[in-house]
């Protein structure tokens, strides 16, 4: 992740990680829990090959890790590192639900997504503050607390909405990328839809 000069609220941070599933909740407030499993680990690295050689990413380049968490949940951070919770992988039925999702991460990875949330986030916090010192300001040349409190909510809700439309819209270009790179590989797109089915229950 960028380093930041400006000071982001944690609450903030967590949110934005949340919303674009780059940190689950559990893994936000008490860190994760990694496991080991070799077994589980050469089939992973076996599925995703291809998937990665699909937009030019070296297999071996990609380092994947496997959390010990019963949400249903993948994400990506650090450029091309990839986790998989353990609950997503006991709530699959087929291999192909998981090459779905893995397909949908390199999707995230390919597009350098990561790369922008940094400016992003920093773009939001801008917003907030700027928010935060009007109502300030408000208040102080008014002595009205409303009108000062409405300005630092409405610029705390403009960043927000900022990245949450952000995390929307790099979302749909992971899913667009996965069904582009399921297509490059001779696989069906079948898999990754079922396990969005099963996300949406």
């Amino acid at each position: 992740m960028h380093k930041l000069k400006i000071r982001v609220p944690n609450t903030f941070l967590i949110l934005a990680a949340l919303v674009l599933g780059i940190v689950p909740y559990t893994q936000a407030q008490a860190g994760p829990s990694f496991i080991r499993d070799a077994e589980i680990e050469n089939t992973i690295r076996e599925l995703s090959a291809p998937l990665f050689r699909a937009v030019s990413l070296e297999p071996s380049d990609v380092k994947i890790y496997l959390i010990r968490d019963s949400s249903l949940n993948a994400f990506v951070a650090g450029g091309q590192k990839m986790f998989i919770n353990t609950g997503l992988l006991m709530r699959s039925t087929k291999a192909s639900q998981i090459i779905g999702v893995i397909a949908h991460e390199t999707g995230h990875i390919s597009g350098g997504h990561l790369s922008r949330i940094g400016d992003v986030i920093a773009r939001s916090t801008i917003t907030s503050i700027v928010g935060l010192l009007l109502g300030g300001a408000a208040i102080a040349a008014t002595g009205r607390s409303d009108v000062g409190t409405a300005l630092i909510l409405g610029g705390q809700q403009i960043g927000e909405r900022g990245f949450i439309a952000f995390s929307q819209t790099q979302e749909s270009s992971a899913d667009q990328a996965a069904l582009t790179i399921l297509n490059r590989t001779g696989q069906t797109a079948k898999g990754l839809v079922e396990f969005l089915k099963v996300l949406q229950s």
